[in-house]
């Protein structure tokens, strides 16, 4: 069973988000153990993946990057005002264009595009490709202690629902108690 989503598609919006996961871990394998009362080590990576999964879930719900790492937002074609899909943003690497035939011209800051509150604004019709930093910091000290409590919990659930019936239960309800914690950092502007 693959949990992991490597790529957002949200077509309707002309969207296309690869978000993965951060090079430092949010929760680590230790401290999930602390968190699940585990003492002995046959299920570390087990462990490892499932915090994969949760950092994943979270990240997504909020829409927002816990840890800073690199997001690619291209939308099909754009003009105005546009929210960047992952915050908070902390550096911008590159805004191109994407014209038709896949051509890219590389638009330069207040001359092509301006940044403001998360949102990036260009003045063309064109296809759009944002390549940014989103996080809070480059290390889990860095992230709110509700959103780091919330991956603990969903880990926990899913260590604790690792059995057959697991195929048979949607995350959503494993997370449900959880969402007392993130929602006050849900990114509404987000995808």
């Amino acid at each position: 069973m693959d949990l992991k989503p490597e790529v957002t598609k949200t077509h309707n919006l002309g969207l296309e988000v690869l978000l993965d996961l951060p090079d430092t871990p949010v929760v680590t394998t230790a401290d999930q153990k602390v968190e699940t009362k585990i003492d002995f080590t046959a299920d570390d990576t087990l462990l490892a993946t499932y915090i994969e999964v949760a950092t994943l879930y979270v990240q997504k719900k909020i829409g927002r990057a816990l840890i800073n790492q690199t997001v690619v937002a291209e939308w099909d074609s754009v003009g105005g005002v546009v929210p960047l899909p992952y915050i908070p943003v902390s550096e911008i690497t590159s805004v191109k264009t994407v014209a038709e035939n896949g051509d890219l011209t590389i638009l330069e800051l207040n001359a092509g595009y301006s940044i403001r509150n998360n949102k990036i604004r260009v003045s063309t019709g064109l296809g759009l490709r944002v390549t940014y930093i989103a996080g809070y910091g480059a290390a889990s000290t860095n992230v709110p202690t509700p959103l780091i409590q919330a991956v603990k919990r969903i880990t926990t659930s899913l260590y604790d629902n690792r059995n057959d019936e697991m195929m048979e239960t949607n995350i959503d309800q494993l997370a449900f108690n959880s969402m007392a914690l993130i929602q006050p950092y849900i990114n509404y502007g987000s995808i």
